[in-house]
């Protein structure tokens, strides 16, 4: 397992996954949402997020990654709001600029609250500590859409996690650490922080215990190279 570091120059970053994938298989895995709200996706009558994301090079959707500033211009084609904290935001603001009956509604299944955590931000709300909208729009400008275009594969959307990784190239998908804490034993407990370093190494050994429970293939392994906020660091890490 390599120490985790800086991405630095995304491009190069983007090459060097797939000079990788000319030896080996790749997943690259992102902290930043990969897909968008079903009530939203709807209204959008796109048949799916690829098919989205390749429409959003054209014309009608060329102001798509513009966070709104003002209520009046949240709308299908530019759904992120608000570019600022000014007095009176609020995000029924949000909810009526898209024509959904809830804020749960600009949820995503797998952001809305479980029985282990609360819910998460939805994506097309940009204010507030907890918010993910402009990582995902900046991962997908800058990572997704130039590998979609080499080639790469995208889970869910292209098939299982099983199918994908044992499929040549590069996959990419999008993570969940909150979810992965849990499943790995790792949670942070209350009086704890991710963003603390000796509670992170605190966690290390429940971790690594269950990387060892996941069957190898001899010479084979991943690279997860999993982001965090504005900051995306890579590790390599054998399975």
């Amino acid at each position: 397992m390599e120490a985790p570091e800086p991405v630095g120059n995304v491009a190069a970053f983007v090459d060097a996954a797939f000079a990788d994938a000319a030896i080996q298989r790749v997943l690259l895995g992102f902290d930043f949402p990969i897909g968008v709200p079903i009530a939203y996706g709807a209204q959008t009558e796109f048949r799916s997020f690829r098919e989205m994301l390749s429409a959003l090079s054209g014309e009608a959707w060329s102001r798509f990654s513009e966070v709104a500033r003002l209520p009046t211009e949240i709308g299908l084609t530019r759904p992120f709001y608000p570019l600022m904290s000014t007095k009176g935001v609020s995000r029924t603001e949000l909810v009526a600029g898209l024509g959904v009956a809830s804020f749960d509604d600009l949820l995503r299944v797998c952001e809305r609250c479980t029985e282990h955590r609360q819910a998460a931000c939805s994506l097309f709300w940009t204010l507030g500590g907890n918010q993910v909208g402009k990582g995902a729009l900046t991962g997908w400008s800058e990572v997704i859409r130039p590998a979609l275009l080499r080639g790469s594969k995208l889970w869910p959307f292209d098939g299982t996690l099983e199918e994908l990784a044992h499929t040549p190239g590069v996959v990419l998908a999008e993570t969940y650490p909150a979810e992965a804490y849990r499943m790995a034993r790792a949670a942070f407990l209350p009086g704890q922080s991710k963003r603390r370093q000796a509670d992170r190494r605190g966690k290390a050994e429940a971790v690594m215990a269950r990387a060892l429970r996941i069957p190898r293939q001899a010479g084979r392994g991943f690279r997860f190279d999993v982001g965090h906020h504005s900051e995306m660091k890579p590790a390599r890490i054998p399975i």
